[in-house]
């Protein structure tokens, strides 16, 4: 399937029992109104001393968990939409990283 052109729904990828409805409804409604999908992750950025105590084996532990998440509903909204969505995958704060997303892409 070609590019959507128009506005891109988003949906935010989370561990809330809220997560799968809203996937899917943005899904359906991007296929619906021919636009596009976002799925956006933002890892929120544990304390530096807090990495450096459990080493790299725990954040490699956290982006593994992380990429669980994506590909599950990765999957879920492609099913749906009828097309792989663009996916953003970001760490820092949500609500810095969910503005920076939507100055940065003004379809959504």
């Amino acid at each position: 399937m070609s590019e959507r052109p128009g506005r891109k729904l988003l949906a935010i990828l989370d561990e809330t029992r809220e997560c799968r409805a809203a996937v899917l409804f943005a899904a359906h409604r991007a296929r619906e109104t021919a636009g596009g999908l976002v799925l956006l992750h933002v890892m929120e950025p544990l304390d530096p001393a807090l990495w450096s105590a459990l080493g790299a084996s725990a954040r490699a532990e956290a982006e593994a968990a992380r990429e669980a998440l994506i590909e599950t509903y990765l999957a879920l909204a492609a099913d749906a939409y009828g097309a792989p969505p663009e996916v953003q995958r970001r760490e820092g704060d949500i609500r810095a990283e969910f503005t920076r997303l939507l100055d940065a892409d003004r379809a959504i």
